[in-house]
């Protein structure tokens, strides 16, 4: 998850802050936080510089680019590191930005086409089994300045993957793109300038983007902003006052099936027929309704009891709809209901 590019020396540190990738214009070098120790290093074919790489949450796969090839590499038992997989570099070709999952078993890649430079490409792949799961073409034929991918995001399953782009001066192309496992585009993000950086929490929920004043060369100003990376199919709306009430919408549900709401007060990982929901559904766990699914929405007014010992409480919802097809979790909302 962690990655750079194009920059002489970059240091990357593990999740858990004990391991680090260092590379210095042509070698990566695995290092031991503690000791300071050398753990395993790389070097690139022929001399080539390095143009991009990236490092998993584990610390223990690393992934080295150069205009010669990618390059996806794991720390072998013995000491020292194994070589995964081999990417060559194809002519007028070069690999750009790129992340790892957390575990290091997906992996998110750009090639820019450099003739024209006017079109790139982002790749999500399975390392282990060397299946590619999406691939986006991005171009503007007519763009003044050059359309490159600036930097990629991967969540830590490797679900969600968020690409930053320079954009295109005939305004086309999205400066962020958000994309599932199986290429569904969640999200596209227009922007002023063009976006520089991009990063995705663990969870996939929420995107934060830096971007320029402008597109093209820019040396100050800009800004950084968070967004959704999926339009949202929970809303609730209201102010969480005791003795009020809140508005919640399920919206893109199929017309004839049903939907329902779970709610707790704590976050945590609970397994569901449904999938892996974010809210704790313990003891304290709720689940309201179901309700019918009328013209593809659905819509209920929550009460909430002017009870004092309410006050301040967190609260968390996640909903579910169901069809003929199956079910499937919405995103999640959280509020801390007022006095």
């Amino acid at each position: 998850m962690k990655n750079s590019v194009y920059k002489t020396a970059v240091l990357l540190l593990s999740d858990d802050g004990m391991r680090a990738l260092v590379s210095e214009n042509t070698v990566i070098r695995l290092l031991d936080i503690p000791t300071g120790a050398v753990l395993a290093s790389h070097s690139t074919q022929k001399g080539i510089p390095l143009t991009s790489i990236a490092f998993s949450g584990d610390g223990r796969r690393a992934v080295a680019a150069s205009w010669d090839e990618l390059v996806v590499l794991e720390e072998a038992p013995g000491g020292g590191w194994t070589e995964v997989l081999s990417l060559p570099q194809v002519s007028d070709e070069r690999f750009g930005p790129m992340s790892l999952s957390q575990d290091g078993a997906r992996l998110a890649y750009t090639i820019q086409h450099m003739s024209p430079a006017d079109r790139f490409e982002l790749i999500l792949l399975d390392v282990d089994t060397q299946t590619e799961l999406m691939r986006a073409m991005h171009s503007e034929p007519a763009t003044y300045y050059e359309l490159h991918a600036k930097d990629v995001a991967l969540d830590d399953a490797g679900r969600t993957v968020a690409c930053a782009s320079l954009g295109d001066t005939e305004h086309s192309t999205p400066e962020v793109l958000v994309y599932d496992d199986a290429g569904r585009r969640l999200s596209e993000h227009f922007l002023a300038g063009s976006a520089l950086d991009v990063d995705l929490d663990p969870r996939g929920e929420v995107i934060a983007v830096a971007s320029s004043p402008k597109h093209g060369p820019a040396y100050y100003g800009g800004r950084v902003l968070e967004a959704d990376p999926r339009a949202p199919t929970l809303r609730v709306l209201g102010v969480p006052a005791l003795g009020g009430s809140l508005d919640v919408t399920l919206a893109g549900s199929p017309a004839g099936g049903q939907a329902f709401l779970l709610a707790s007060p704590a976050l945590g990982s609970s397994t569901t027929p449904f999938g892996t929901s974010a809210l704790d559904l313990g003891q304290r766990g709720l689940r309201l309704g179901p309700w019918p699914v009328t013209s593809g929405l659905v819509q209920q007014s929550l009460p909430i009891a002017a009870d004092p010992a309410l006050a301040g409480m967190l609260l968390h919802f996640q909903g579910v709809v169901v069809s003929s097809g199956g079910g499937r979790l919405t995103n999640k909302v959280s509020l801390r209901i007022v006095p």
